[in-house]
């Protein structure tokens, strides 16, 4: 009885850690993206139109098509983190199965 409580214990402890680094994955995309995506364009506009892209300020390129780019592509980071993030909880678990087991 003992080896299965242990066993619900440590898959518990796993599941929070897999929510606790999921949750901080998560802010820090996002904090990223807000960065990226309202910040720039609007308190950097002036900054940003120095420069030019494609015939127009640099400013305004973020503010109509580099948020929106930007956002897919922490899409397919936070897919790449997440995949890693599974394998490695995904690995310890089949781990302490093993031990449980022996």
């Amino acid at each position: 009885m003992s080896e299965s409580t242990s066993s619900q214990e440590n898959k518990q402890a796993i599941a929070d850690r897999y929510w606790f680094e999921n949750k901080k994955i998560l802010l820090s995309l996002l904090s990223l993206w807000f960065i990226v995506a309202l910040v720039c364009p609007v308190l950097l506009v002036d900054y940003l139109d120095q420069f030019s892209l494609g015939g127009f300020g640099l400013g305004f390129w973020f503010n109509q098509q580099g948020a929106i780019l930007f956002f897919v592509a922490i899409i397919f980071i936070y897919h790449g983190l997440m995949q890693r993030l599974e394998a490695r909880l995904a690995a310890e678990q089949a781990a302490n199965d093993s031990q449980a087991e022996s």
